[in-house]
């Protein structure tokens, strides 16, 4: 699993900069529980140029984490590089972007979280107006809503029965 960290001073890189950047890679270093390897120019000044942009406003430090992309492992390692990589650019005029596999992942899994809520609360409004259209009667609403819910604890307890007895019925019960 491979991020790529873009470190960007909007006003030029300093030296002070630099001495971030040094804290970074050794904090990064340090967390081998996530952080395969780092190619950074301080362990190899030869790639400093390839690593630098050409407007001198920003590194690239590419990170290899543990885990693979869509695993929990590799979740776990992402995010426990972010935070440390945001802790350690706090209060520096170094500015983290990340990017790669894992940051997208990452980006879509925050994105379908928050919007996942919009999408029910849409969903069942819809659902309870187009009841409300063909059966025109709140009372009679709700008998398909009844008869819906008791069908779908039946069937979630059935299928947590078949199981529990071994009998994998899909990938969710097993």
């Amino acid at each position: 699993l491979v991020v790529l960290a873009v470190l960007t001073d909007e006003k030029g890189l300093s030296p002070a900069d630099e001495t971030t950047y040094r804290t970074l890679v050794g904090k990064l270093r340090q967390d081998s529980a996530n952080v395969v390897s780092l190619q950074d120019f301080l362990s190899s000044p030869e790639v400093r140029e390839v690593l630098s942009s050409k407007d001198k406003k920003a590194w690239y430090l590419p990170i290899a984490l543990a885990g693979h992309a869509g695993s929990a492992e590799g979740g776990v390692a992402f995010q426990n590089a972010s935070k440390l990589i945001k802790q350690t650019m706090a209060g520096s005029t170094l500015v983290a972007h990340l990017a790669g596999p894992a940051a997208t992942a990452a980006d879509l899994s925050a994105i379908s979280e928050r919007d996942m809520h919009v999408i029910e609360i849409g969903t069942g409004i819809m659902v309870l107006l187009i009841l409300l259209i063909v059966y025109r009667n709140p009372l009679t609403l709700v008998m398909p809503l009844i008869t819906i819910g008791i069908s779908l604890v039946t069937a979630q307890g059935v299928l947590a029965g078949l199981a529990e007895l071994g009998l994998g019925v899909s990938s969710q019960t097993m």
